[in-house]
């Protein structure tokens, strides 16, 4: 293993002297493994080894598991770093979730120890299974492809040396030097699709070709020198039509419709990477894009809502909500309706207001009401009532707008304006208007 090290390191021309590295160390057969092999070489290549483990608490042996790496990195003076999580408040996709925590920690040891690679012990046989994993699954081209041996990783970089290697290779060095190590016994069960690809397929495909892991890592570097191709569209894309906010996203579907359908699944993989979608996931949310309704809102997951306007598609990282408002208009003064929205009742100094954000009105008839829309709304125009619903609907107004849209109301329960929108006819019929009522709507900044 120590001359599989040294070669991919040549290979790749990475230099280690001097540095720090980071081992990501779970206690398993095949870290280490890793461990010991670049424990071999650390005095000759000049390089220093950080161990960084994560204790997810999910199995029983976890607190056995964390006590040995601390006593064999004491024993063999060598740095320890212990991450123990919680996953309490996870109720779903919890493998993507202590991926996420994981190598969050990772990041931050990197960090704190200025070492510039994340070692990881991933071998040939995790490429057969994560490539087959995602041929069933559904992905993206980068995502077919499955590992890559050298990644940006932030301002550092991962570091697969073992990819070339089998687990007969991992366990036969195991053997000879008598390394010490944990086994999962998730990893004995058949409940996992990944196990009984371990068990089952990949021993039938090695008999048929024994380097099979090998025409695999061939098949992985050509998706991924294809996917650098075809990733230069996607992401002049997103940088040119896509606008990318903190808590969510938006394109135009015009512009979107200008793609390719195959192109189309490759944005919305890049786009929605965070959520580790699957390819059932990417056609049910094209199949929401290009709905005929004009306007759609679905929350696709707990914190991942789907919205169409029209022709605007935007994603929010996030459940969306509205407050009910009911305000009381009963004098000339300032009442805040939220920190963007403000109504101001003044005297009325001008005859000729044509604005939809203002009325004029006779302050002897207060109390007014400036209130949330109610499903069964009407407001009086010149051809007669109409429903506020058909009004937002005829006026292209879109789905999250009309969810916050609010309205006018007199001591009758007469609607005088749906705001920003339309006046009613009744404000004709009111006499000595000596007030004015705006809704003025503030912009941060």
């Amino acid at each position: 293993m120590e001359q599989m090290i040294t070669t991919f390191l040549k290979e790749n021309n990475i230099n280690l002297n001097g540095k720090k590295i980071v081992l990501a160390v779970s206690t398993g057969i095949d870290s280490m493994v890793m461990l010991h092999a670049f424990m071999q070489l650390a005095t000759q290549l000049k390089f220093v080894i950080v161990v960084a483990h994560v204790n997810h608490h999910k199995r029983v042996q976890s607190q056995l598991e964390e006590g040995f790496i601390k006593k064999y990195c004491r024993d063999n003076g060598l740095t320890c770093y212990i991450k123990k999580l919680d996953f309490s408040d996870v109720s779903e996709n919890f493998q993507a979730e202590a991926r996420k925590r994981r190598y969050k920690f990772f990041q931050e040891v990197l960090e704190k120890e200025d070492a510039p690679y994340l070692v990881l012990a991933h071998h040939g046989n995790d490429v057969l299974e994560t490539i087959m994993m995602r041929l069933l699954r559904g992905s993206s081209l980068s995502g077919y492809a499955g590992m890559k041996a050298i990644l940006p990783f932030y301002n550092h970089i991962i570091i697969r040396p073992f990819l070339k290697a089998l687990k007969e290779d991992i366990e036969k060095y195991q053997q000879q030097n008598g390394i010490i190590y944990y086994e999962d016994q998730s990893n004995e069960e058949d409940l996992y699709t990944r196990n009984r690809l371990r068990k089952e397929i990949i021993p039938a495909l090695m008999k048929e070709e024994k380097n099979v892991h090998l025409k695999f890592l061939e098949f992985s570097q050509i998706l991924n020198d294809a996917s650098v191709e075809i990733n230069k569209i996607r992401d002049e894309f997103i940088y040119k039509k896509a606008n990318l906010e903190v808590d969510g996203l938006s394109f135009d579907l015009t512009d979107f419709k200008e793609l390719s359908l195959y192109m189309q699944t490759e944005v919305l993989y890049e786009l929605l990477k965070n959520y580790n979608l699957g390819k059932a996931n990417i056609v049910e949310l094209l199949k929401l894009i290009n709905t005929s309704k004009a306007n759609v809102e679905v929350l696709y997951k707990k914190d991942l809502t789907f919205v169409k306007e029209y022709n605007k598609i935007y994603f929010y990282f996030k459940k969306l909500t509205s407050k009910s408002i009911y305000i009381v208009i009963d004098e000339l003064k300032e009442f805040k309706v939220n920190d963007t929205i403000a109504i101001i009742v003044t005297k009325k100094t001008a005859d000729l207001v044509t604005n939809d954000n203002y009325v004029c009105y006779n302050s002897n008839n207060f109390p007014l009401v400036v209130r949330s829309r109610k499903p069964a709304d009407k407001i009086k125009l010149s051809q007669g009532y109409k429903k506020v619903k058909d009004l937002l609907i005829d006026e292209k107004i879109g789905i999250l707008q009309r969810k916050n849209v609010l309205v006018l109301e007199d001591n009758s329960h007469e609607i005088l304006a749906v705001w920003g929108i339309k006046k009613s006819e009744k404000l004709k019929e009111i006499k000595e208007k000596d007030i004015i009522v705006l809704m003025e709507e503030k912009t941060n900044g």
